[in-house]
């Protein structure tokens, strides 16, 4: 099965344990709640989702795997390995990681259902998406709409300007896929 590492609050960690399954919400999302203008983004990824996989979701968990020299997606043999490749992609996640920092996040390893297809993107690509857009080299006109095809056809191509890490979306987090839950490390 494919090992994911997702960062989640307390919150989602006590349903997962209490009841078994957290199902997302966009409309409970902390972090979107406080940036509301990456709803269309999200809600466009939850489309793409909800149609590859036949499913009528509400939200996704975003996690992440990391791309080798070699194109591949793959996943994190363990917490080390996930901590290694975070801190490789620093750069890419520091806004990022601080609001899970702040807000005593916890990091989650789960074993993802291997029929799924998640929406595979590079963190970079994700975050040049991100509202307000810009333009920035190496990234073009031609870049936002070759990265909202593959997000809407559920495809993947490596980046323009590769991160190492790569978004998943996944549909819940199951008690019994839970691998593990680690205590979130400072990246700068």
């Amino acid at each position: 099965m494919p090992h994911f590492f997702t960062l989640q609050s307390k919150e989602v960690i006590d349903i997962v344990q209490k009841q078994g399954i957290y199902y997302p919400d966009f409309d409970k999302s902390l972090y979107l709640n406080n940036i509301p203008e990456l709803r269309d983004l999200y809600d466009r990824v939850l489309s793409s989702f909800n149609y590859h996989n036949h499913t009528n979701l509400n939200g996704l968990i975003f996690s992440f795997l990391w791309q080798d020299d070699i194109d591949q997606i793959c996943d994190f043999y363990d917490i080390e390995d996930f901590q290694e490749k975070i801190l490789l992609a620093r750069d890419a996640l520091l806004s990022l990681w601080r609001f899970f920092v702040e807000h005593d996040y916890k990091i989650i390893s789960v074993n993802a259902d291997p029929n799924l297809a998640p929406i595979f993107i590079d963190l970079n690509d994700f975050q040049f998406l991100m509202p307000p857009l810009y333009i920035i080299p190496p990234y073009t006109e031609n870049s936002v709409y070759r990265l909202l095809r593959n997000i809407d056809h559920a495809a993947f191509e490596t980046s323009e300007y590769p991160s190492g890490l790569i978004q998943a979306h996944l549909p819940y987090i199951k008690k019994d896929d839970v691998t593990g839950i680690y205590d979130i490390f400072p990246i700068e």
